[in-house]
């Protein structure tokens, strides 16, 4: 099982400062040329079963990859957490993070070959 709950994925300086703020809730411009910052991704929950064929679909620049990243932390999220076959992915060492991605999860790059 593949748990995601309250992933979050803000860029730019003091990103932890905007997780669950009113500024969040700015416009994306807004929110940029006032603090600096962009949100990525807010506040994604989701599980995945077992065998379960689990799709990310949307727009160009909705998030997709920035989501699967952040599950396989390949790039950090802001907060949130994720529990992979119930492996807090998100407090893993080096070591327990390169296991998992070896084993239990994968993804394709989008410019891959």
């Amino acid at each position: 099982m593949i748990s995601v709950r309250d992933l979050w994925k803000v860029y730019g300086p003091r990103a932890e400062r905007i997780v669950g703020s009113p500024e969040a809730d700015l416009p994306r411009g807004e929110l940029q040329a006032k603090l600096g910052n962009v949100v990525a991704m807010r506040e994604v929950s989701l599980d995945v079963a077992p065998g379960e064929v689990f799709v990310v679909m949307g727009l160009s620049g909705s998030g997709k990859s920035t989501l699967i990243r952040c599950i396989t932390r390949l790039i950090e999220p802001t907060a949130g957490k994720v529990i992979i076959e119930g492996q807090d992915v998100t407090a893993a060492t080096d070591d327990a993070l390169l296991a998992v991605r070896r084993h239990k999860v994968s993804m394709v790059f989008q410019h891959f070959g």
